[in-house]
């Protein structure tokens, strides 16, 4: 079972890997810059196997996801379009705010936001808002399709 749970996370890595290139090749060729690629590409991957394992759990614990059934890992992705990243940018910034913090003063053009969409939500990670120890897993902020704030979670 370890070994079935070991390649699937391995074929899950190489597959973001690969839609990772599949986007830088897909900006390089597009002089209007409709697409982003992330700063850290090693903070994908584990970003998306930390979602994989809240929805896995939830799944298995026969819970909602903030309301959603929980969407397979399959169903995860990096978020690249400039559109949809400017509107998740606006709405953390948003709940940020609603939650007595500050704006973020663009801080994330420098590619520290990152934003997923698994299944009908939208999971974002700022790491310029995360703890600032080494183990600490990120927060991911959670939004619906509408860009509602549903909660946030760390694993």
């Amino acid at each position: 079972m370890k070994a079935l749970a070991l390649i699937g996370f391995l074929s899950f890595t190489i597959a973001c890997t690969k839609e990772k290139e599949r986007a830088a090749s897909r900006q390089n060729s597009d002089s209007g810059g409709a697409l982003l690629q992330p700063a850290g590409p090693s903070d994908t991957g584990r970003h998306a196997r930390l979602l994989a394992q809240m929805f896995r759990a939830d799944a298995n614990g026969h819970r909602k996801t903030f309301g959603f059934t929980p969407p397979d890992s399959t169903e995860i992705s990096l978020v690249t379009d400039v559109e949809l990243y400017h509107k998740a940018d606006r709405a953390l910034d948003s709940t940020l705010i609603a939650m007595g913090g500050t704006k973020s003063s663009g801080s994330k053009d420098n590619g520290s936001l990152y934003v997923y969409r698994a299944g009908d939500l939208y999971a974002l990670v700022d790491v310029n808002q995360q703890p600032r120890h080494a183990i600490a897993l990120p927060i991911f902020f959670f939004f619906d399709s509408r860009w509602r704030y549903l909660g946030s979670r760390s694993n």
